[in-house]
């Protein structure tokens, strides 16, 4: 049987790394104090992943380069795994708070995987203020997206819902040829303005968040409740749906970052992953499922109701149009074009002009989650930053709580948790309102 070969999605995120860029993601899980019980040890935790590492073969992979470069890399079994060399333990003194760990995961995720094994580790943080713990999971974003990296903590850490049976293999793809395919890359492209400027009826300032960017990274949190952001939604007149609320509550937390820095809001446009994998999917189907739509967050807009219906209106004319499924259209075409006509597209879909960061919202366990025995308190999501777009903004809900991930270029951007604060504050001031 032939190697896996890297998709043509998973691929060029491969190539998005840079010697300031690395391409990963992150799940941050707390844990409670072990009750009655030891605490979560490294050898527990080792023997916890071991024993369940058969159920994501994937996670014993590495990539492989083709001969001379004539394909993309494969996934192939890394002989050399050793599960130490990826679960490890974080060394630390004396007592962790928040502040602590944040810097710790923030040091976790400027570290690059290692293309040479499988790329992903497991970080044991123990110590937390009150017996706690917690667990960095760091993946490539080419090995799972956020929906795939959920499938895979279901199978390999925590303790997942009652099981289903399986659903059937889906059916491979029909490859296309490389002209027809070229030919369908250039009738896509000419249906491009409408996805991609579709949010350019007013000419947006100029992005502050492109930046030159460093090395170092830094992480701020905020949280708010997922009924409360339900409940915001369907008051409003054209029912929003909570991922208008999460872009609502970013906006309102940039609106705040900027006026802290003396400049005046105006208007941001964001990339919103959009993603479609099957409900369905078999646990294996881990290859990056994911496009997206370009909305206008009117942060010129001073108050937060009138804001999030304006986001919820453009965002459902991005769905009336069918956007997302025009440029995943586009993606998997360009995947066989030329070279030139492919990188000119790369270019343009990843323009600080079309849009100033990448918000992302995935629905995580809806119940409590176990690892070893231990609950899950909280789970956060991250995910890298990239050229020209100096924070990123991930939202993961889970047991009733949306956590909102900020990774930034310190550097860059001075103050991240300024815009946590700011989201939080959106949050009271939206549910104060219904």
């Amino acid at each position: 049987m032939s190697p896996e070969r890297l998709s043509d999605e998973d691929a060029r995120i491969l190539a998005l790394e840079s010697e300031r860029i690395a391409g990963h993601t992150c799940k941050v899980l707390v844990l409670d104090p072990p009750a009655g019980g030891p605490p979560l040890d490294l050898a527990r935790l080792r023997a916890h992943v071991s024993a369940r590492l058969d159920a994501a073969p994937r996670l014993r992979q590495r990539l492989a380069p083709a001969a001379l470069g004539l394909a993309g890399p494969a996934w192939v079994d890394d002989p050399d795994f050793d599960v130490a060399r990826h679960v490890r333990r974080v060394p630390t003194r004396g007592q962790i708070d928040e502040a602590g760990l944040r810097a710790i995961v923030a040091g976790l995720m400027c570290e690059r995987l290692d293309r040479a094994h499988p790329l992903w580790t497991l970080d044991l943080v123990a110590g937390l203020d009150g017996g706690g713990a917690a667990l960095v999971w760091k993946l490539h974003h080419c090995l799972a997206d956020g929906t795939a990296s959920l499938r895979l903590g279901a199978a390999v850490l925590w303790d997942a819902a009652p099981a289903t049976a399986e659903p059937p293999d889906p059916e491979p793809p029909v490859a296309a040829g490389r002209p027809d395919a070229a030919a369908g890359a250039l009738r896509l492209l000419a249906r491009l303005p409408g996805p991609l400027v579709r949010e350019r009826r007013r000419e947006p300032g100029p992005s502050p968040l492109d930046r030159p960017l460093g090395t170092g990274r830094a992480i701020a949190v905020a949280t708010a409740p997922l009924a409360g952001l339900e409940r915001v939604g369907h008051a409003q007149p054209g029912h929003a749906t909570v991922n208008d609320v999460i872009l609502a509550l970013v906006a309102g937390g940039l609106r705040a970052w900027m006026e802290r820095h003396g400049a005046a809001p105006h208007e941001l446009r964001v990339k919103v992953p959009v993603s479609l994998h099957a409900r369905d999917a078999h646990p294996d189907a881990l290859a990056n499922r994911d496009s997206y739509i370009c909305v206008a967050l009117p942060l010129d807009e001073a108050d937060p109701v009138r804001r999030l219906r304006a986001i919820n209106a453009a965002t459902a004319e991005c769905k009336r149009h069918h956007d997302a499924e025009t440029l995943d259209a586009l993606s998997g075409e360009l995947g066989h074009a030329p070279g030139p006509l492919a990188r000119f597209a790369a270019r343009v879909t990843a323009s600080p002009r079309l849009f100033a960061l990448c918000v992302s919202n995935v629905p995580g366990p809806a119940e409590d989650r176990f690892v070893a025995g231990a609950r899950v308190a909280r789970m956060l999501s991250l995910a890298e930053i990239g050229e020209h777009h100096a924070l990123r903004v991930t939202a993961l809900s889970y047991a009733g709580t949306v956590a909102f991930g900020l990774c930034a270029d310190p550097a860059a951007v001075e103050d991240p948790g300024a815009v946590a604060a700011g989201i939080e504050r959106e949050a009271a001031r939206l549910l104060a309102r219904v």
